[in-house]
């Protein structure tokens, strides 16, 4: 019998994935409203100023943050930048609904909506000087969520950036390494994605086989100030307003999850 069920898995792996969904199943044990273990290990890229590996079930991102001096632009002159970039490895093949253009830019405004880095933070002197922050996420293998682990590296990473202290000279910058200091950061936002489909229960944090099989995708960012950072929705299906608030109601709850994850990260690495 078992042998039957891994062989109908093998054969039709779609139909074998939407037989347990229509049962209220899914493949991995995990109720519909549950998120997939998450770790997160810091520094593991010696020559970034600041990196994070975050895994989620079969998901791996690494994101790497370097720290450069530049001219801030004529429209913010007291202002620094921060680019973001996602790439996918070339092993990983993710059918997303989002580009990674699409996902670098919707970090972006999770980042400056949520006040989490504040751009003016990032200027050393007026019009002369600021900093760049260059964030590059590497997808290394896509299973699902990619929107949710990609950000959650991108804020864990923030955390670890120490930079060194610029004075101007004589219209000349002078750097110390002698004095390292962490970014300002302010609320703290997380995301999750719910799968949505006609049939089904909004499926939290899907994988990329339900993926590929549900209509459409939402996902909800919360800062750990339980303020919402943002609200995207991708695909025509049609949520009920109850329907939507049990989504804000989980997506809070394991924000919040996540929240706690890179707090406990972060103290367990400066021990």
């Amino acid at each position: 019998h078992v042998v039957m069920e891994l062989d109908f898995r093998l054969i039709f792996p779609e139909e074998f994935i939407t037989g347990l969904l229509d049962e209220g199943l899914r493949e991995d044990g995990r109720a519909t409203d549950q998120i997939r273990t998450t770790t997160i290990n810091t520094g593991s890229i010696s020559s970034a100023d600041g990196s994070c590996v975050v895994r989620t079930g079969g998901s791996c991102v690494t994101c790497g943050i370097k720290a450069e001096l530049g001219n801030p632009s004529q429209n913010q002159p007291k202002q620094g930048f921060i680019v973001c970039n996602i790439e996918l490895a070339s092993v990983t093949s993710s059918q997303s609904h989002m580009t990674t253009s699409a996902i670098s830019q919707t970090i972006y405004d999770i980042l400056i909506g949520s006040k989490y880095i504040d751009l003016d933070s990032l200027c050393v002197s007026e019009e002369q000087l600021c900093w760049v922050l260059y964030v590059d996420v590497m997808c290394l293998s896509v299973d699902g969520s990619l929107l949710d682990i990609s950000l959650l590296s991108v804020v864990t990473a923030l955390k670890d950036v120490q930079l060194p202290s610029v004075n101007i000279e004589s219209g000349m910058p002078k750097v110390s390494l002698e004095i390292l200091k962490p970014l300002s950061l302010g609320p703290l936002p997380t995301c999750i994605t719910f799968g949505l489909h006609n049939k089904w229960s909004p499926l939290v944090d899907p994988t990329e086989e339900e993926k590929a099989l549900c209509n459409g995708l939402m996902t909800i960012s919360f800062t750990n100030t339980s303020m919402i950072a943002g609200l995207y929705k991708f695909g025509g299906v049609s949520l009920s307003s109850d329907s939507l608030q049990r989504c804000m109601k989980i997506a809070k709850k394991h924000c919040t999850t996540y929240h706690k994850l890179i707090e406990s990260t972060l103290n367990s690495t400066s021990i």
